[in-house]
């Protein structure tokens, strides 16, 4: 399946991306999101629909659900570093990093990787 195009009101580094923008129509049919993703996941699932042209295709539907599922552990692992400091004591009063801060990075890869695969601007998450 061909995908191609630009995401809707955007700027310079919209050229880049690869899916077809939505009309702006009050009709704009948005797919429910997955039962299992969290606040942050789920609003980026609807605002990904609205935004970007997925032609409904169960593949990149399913890349859509890894980037959603990202996005939430993203956040979660951002709010644990928030409350409990980047560094973090052990057990042997010794600083290391905060194991969340490894979550964060590998999610913020998975997110993305699933972003370049549907070819959609990184700048969307923000």
């Amino acid at each position: 399946m061909a995908r191609g195009g630009k995401r809707l009101n955007s700027g310079p580094k919209a050229a880049i991306s690869k899916h077809s923008p939505r009309p702006a129509r009050p009709d704009v049919v948005i797919l429910p999101a997955p039962d299992h993703l969290g606040g942050a996941g789920t609003d980026f699932w609807i605002r990904v629909h609205h935004d970007y042209d997925l032609h409904d295709d169960p593949g990149e539907l399913k890349i859509l659900q890894t980037a959603c599922e990202c996005v939430d552990r993203l956040r979660e692992a951002q709010e644990h570093i928030a409350e409990h400091g980047a560094l973090i004591l052990d057990r042997f009063d010794q600083w290391k990093r905060n194991p969340a801060s490894n979550v964060e990075a590998d999610a913020r890869a998975g997110l993305l990787g699933a972003l370049r695969q549907l070819g959609l601007d990184p700048d969307i998450t923000e």
